[in-house]
């Protein structure tokens, strides 16, 4: 009697830790997939207004695609004493498919078997108690499932950055013109239209 009481009591247990990791897994996905709040910073950057200037410049381009969702990323911010926002960026895993140009040497741990880390002028932050998405001067993510050639730079602390903001970038399956548009800057969505057709020019249909 003792035993059938003792197995049923297993059993509700295990149900319950079953039914509460379903809670949990489902409220995480909810979390990850949720709308959030963008706020877009101004920059003053060095920019490039066509390809061969943008190669020049870059101390690496490589072909790939981002291993990780946007979300599932490492975002850091930095904060002051009193609190406000000193800084902020996203380490984002990148699958090498091929390297367009690239140093003698590297900074280690920037490149571990077919992957490179470096940073994006993006991250998510806690914003009075919420999570919202922060960004310079409209910098788009590079998104998960998509190809691009990236346009990298030492950034003098150990890795490389993507440079020229979203003309830095270049989703080899579309345009991403539009996504800049939507921040009503025409002449950047042009320039970025320009650089684009004359870096696959150069590197994919060559």
């Amino acid at each position: 009697m003792k035993t059938q009481i003792g197995s049923k009591m297993k059993y509700t247990v295990s149900a319950i830790v079953l039914i509460l990791a379903c809670i949990f897994i489902f409220f995480l996905i909810k979390l990850n997939n949720q709308e959030l709040k963008v706020i877009n910073f101004p920059a003053s950057y060095i920019s490039y207004d066509s390809e061969s200037d943008l190669s020049k410049s870059a101390d690496i381009i490589v072909l790939g695609t981002p291993a990780e969702e946007f979300q599932s990323r490492k975002h850091q911010e930095v904060r002051h004493e009193d609190g406000s926002l000193a800084d902020f960026y996203t380490l984002t895993d990148f699958k090498i498919e091929k390297f367009l140009k690239k140093p003698e040497i590297v900074h280690p741990n920037t490149i571990n078997d077919d992957t490179i880390t470096f940073t994006e002028p993006i991250s998510i932050i806690d914003n009075n108690g919420e999570r919202a998405i922060i960004s310079l001067d409209g910098y788009q993510e590079l998104e998960y499932g998509e190809n691009y050639i990236v346009f990298l730079k030492d950034n003098g602390m150990g890795n490389y950055s993507v440079i020229n903001m979203n003309e830095g970038k270049f989703n080899l399956q579309k345009d991403e013109i539009s996504q800049l548009s939507s921040h009503g800057d025409k002449e950047a969505s042009d320039r970025h239209s320009q650089i684009r057709r004359e870096v696959l020019k150069r590197y994919i249909n060559n």
